[in-house]
């Protein structure tokens, strides 16, 4: 199948699409995109430009008011000024009266909000927010647990309860989690960055098979809108040509994924970098060949797939709409890849792990959470050679047809009959 004239092809290929500025900055913007996207917002809710708010707080209770004063006294944003308050008691019926006035306060922005707390607060902890921004998940996420502790305070002051037994029940459950493990004695602190490094391997796989499955298919629509094709064809058979498309398209890929997983291995293995203890990474380098091994693999089922959408349609236009069924493929196992975080070691994970196309993104995710048993690791492998070589026969036929069907939108109808060709 790999001759002297395919290798011609998949060089041209691969030459063609390395040395373009599309590619090159991709490599290159796809990791900052990548990071940034993390970071991005943790940095709006720090740097967001948060107006400077006013917020009314009115208690039913009026001995409540002084503990809310005490504890919002000790917020940090009220000391920089971020939030400041005024404290005011009234009953439900006064504050029904008054609700008027309140509105038109909050409508000319003399106030940024009203806190209502009432008395049955102290038994279900229901308050109330008026604002003309409602949704402001800041406010609450500075003052909701400052009211909570007042709260708690104030319905307790009478029971004999001293401040550091209250501390202690407000505290929640902070849980350490250690793997156990058939490969090291003992037990090993499970790291964040696991779970940060399952997430990295399932964006790769979905970016790179989509980046170069789509330039695969614009190629292969460039060549028969153009006729390049048929000059080619006359010295080279369909099948050849395919192969050597795909390989040449498939080591491009394998070089832009070299480019981008460099910085993860940097920081697994580089004693260069500080990071904080429960982000260091705590795999192997055999994790890592398994990723490469599997992306080559899963890149040339993908891009069988691609190349004979491609050779079915005259036209970009009409290939994207024709692209979904591929696009499932791609994005349904992708999102149960970064989904499986949660629990790599259920049911639907495990058995997605031996489903064609899907064990492309979820088996790489799992292997960095939990230690998968031997014989599940080899027979992903086997899996997908044998959806490579059904996906190959398919995509072979389908483009051997299609890349000199000219003029006609092909019916899915058609491409049936294509694959049911003897030849």
């Amino acid at each position: 199948m790999l001759n002297r004239r395919s290798y011609t092809i998949l060089k041209r290929e691969f030459m063609a699409r390395v040395f373009t500025k599309g590619f090159i900055l991709m490599t290159i913007l796809l990791p900052l995109f990548m990071f940034g996207s993390m970071a991005i917002p943790t940095m709006m809710m720090k740097f967001g430009g948060e107006k400077k708010s006013h917020i009314r707080i009115i208690s039913e209770t009026p001995d409540l008011i002084p503990t809310l004063k005490a504890s919002f006294d000790t917020l940090s944003s009220q000391k920089s000024r971020d939030i400041t308050f005024e404290y005011d008691s009234l009953d439900s019926v006064a504050l029904g009266s008054d609700l008027q006035e309140l509105r038109s306060d909050i409508l000319s922005n003399k106030i940024s909000g009203v806190i209502f707390i009432p008395d049955r607060a102290l038994a279900d902890k229901q308050i109330a927010y008026y604002s003309t921004n409602p949704n402001n998940t800041m406010i609450f996420m500075h003052i909701g647990s400052v009211i909570n502790r007042s709260l708690v305070d104030y319905y307790f002051r009478d029971k004999n309860i001293s401040k550091e037994d209250l501390d202690y029940a407000r505290q929640g459950i902070d849980f350490k989690k250690f793997r156990i493990s058939k490969k090291k004695e003992g037990a090993e602190e499970e790291s964040k960055g696991n779970e940060l490094l399952a997430f990295v391997f399932s964006f790769l796989l979905y970016m790179g098979v989509i980046i170069i499955g789509s330039g695969l298919m614009q190629s292969v629509i460039e060549e028969k809108a153009s006729r390049i094709i048929e000059v080619l064809l006359s010295s080279t058979h369909a099948q050849e040509l395919m192969v050597g498309k795909i390989i040449g398209a498939s080591l491009s890929g394998l070089l832009q994924m070299v480019i981008w997983i460099i910085p993860v291995l940097f920081v697994s293995f580089s004693a260069l970098l500080v990071i904080p203890p429960e982000f260091h990474l705590k795999v192997d380098s055999g994790l890592f060949i398994y990723f490469f091994i599997n992306y080559t693999v899963g890149l040339f089922i993908y891009l069988g797939l691609f190349a004979a959408v491609g050779s079915i349609f005259d036209n970009s236009q009409d290939a994207q709409s024709g692209t979904w069924p591929v696009a499932l493929l791609v994005a349904i196992p992708f999102m149960i890849g970064i989904s499986i975080v949660m629990n790599p070691g259920s049911i639907l994970s495990e058995v997605c792990s031996f489903l064609p196309f899907f064990t492309i993104f979820v088996m790489p995710a799992r292997m960095a959470l939990i230690d998968v048993p031997t014989w599940q690791l080899l027979v992903p492998p086997i899996i997908n050679i044998l959806t490579l070589t059904v996906t190959f026969k398919l995509a072979a036929k389908i483009y051997r047809v299609g890349i000199l069907m000219t003029g006609k939108k092909p019916l899915w109808s058609d491409v049936v009959k294509w694959v049911r060709y003897k030849y």
